[in-house]
């Protein structure tokens, strides 16, 4: 993965790609040294325009805010870290980062704002698009800017686009036929029972459904879908 400036990485839903993936690659040293070596040869670094790194930045760009909100307390759990040092987010109207902060989750919003201040993103060295999938206005955007910068950085960025489920040769094709990766996940049977109600009904019925799993059904999590913030 650290020789390639673009990589694109599918896998199932609870694979780690969102909290995993970003950790392994802040903690890789291979990572580290291959940017450090292409930093000594490109042209920006022999005129000072590019500093040395001493540590890897990571930003990770998420469709929705509670998911940047949420990833990042999950990793400073996982990492007994506190939230706004080492990984900290940065979403609308919050901004939980400092000068310590390598790893950081930021809606695509957000994101296209760092693109127009600093086009080519000298702060960062890697990137990562998650949830591809979930196509928006301003994810369609980040796809051509950062590929421009990567291009332009010489193999001192790095960008890693991941999806649960994505159409992985048009975008392989886009980015120089980079890469395909695949990661694997904890896969559990699932029963699905589908219930005649009216649509008017689908909230009240979803909450005695749960309400009914949790007295009488044993240990175990239970995980509603609704279609939007009202709803929940």
């Amino acid at each position: 993965m650290c020789k390639n400036n673009f990589t694109i990485i599918t896998g199932d839903t609870g694979s780690g790609k969102s909290t995993q993936l970003p950790q392994y690659l802040i903690d890789s040293k291979e990572v580290a040294e291959e940017i450090k070596k292409r930093q000594q040869e490109v042209e920006e670094y022999r005129s000072n325009k590019v500093k040395p790194i001493e540590e890897i930045k990571l930003v990770i760009t998420q469709p929705r805010r509670m998911a940047a909100v949420s990833m990042a307390d999950r990793l400073c759990y996982e990492r007994s870290k506190v939230l706004g040092q080492e990984i900290g987010y940065t979403i609308r109207f919050d901004d939980k980062t400092s000068n310590a902060t390598r790893l950081k989750y930021v809606t695509d919003g957000i994101f296209v704002r760092e693109c127009i201040s600093d086009p080519f993103l000298f702060k960062y060295q890697i990137v990562i698009l998650d949830e591809a999938h979930e196509r928006s206005l301003y994810t369609d955007i980040l796809f051509a800017l950062i590929k421009k910068a990567v291009e332009y950085r010489k193999g001192t960025l790095k960008l890693i686009i991941t999806s649960a489920t994505l159409n992985t040769k048009t975008f392989s094709n886009y980015y120089s036929n980079c890469p395909v990766l695949q990661m694997h996940g904890k896969l559990f049977p699932v029963e699905v029972k589908y219930f005649p109600i009216h649509h008017s009904q689908r909230i009240e019925e979803a909450v005695k459904s749960a309400i009914r799993m949790h007295l009488h059904e044993g240990p175990g999590d239970i995980l509603v879908f609704l279609t939007g913030s009202e709803e929940c």
